[in-house]
């Protein structure tokens, strides 16, 4: 039997700044229980921006 999950995934809306990093980090803080998909979907989340509705890889992430 197969087993779906969901997750959804903040991407923030300007290129990444400090402050964007900060406000994920906040969100995984207040988030104890996360399962290793939602881990994965976080991490993701740092490596990518939007910029003129465009999605492009940023140079440098924190992770």
């Amino acid at each position: 039997m197969k087993h779906l999950f969901s997750c959804s995934v903040f991407i923030p809306p300007k290129p990444a700044t400090k402050s964007n990093i900060n406000h994920i980090k906040s969100i995984e803080d207040s988030l104890p229980h996360l399962s290793e998909l939602e881990k994965e979907a976080l991490v993701e989340a740092k490596k990518y921006k939007i910029e003129d509705s465009k999605v492009s890889e940023i140079d440098h992430f924190e992770s």
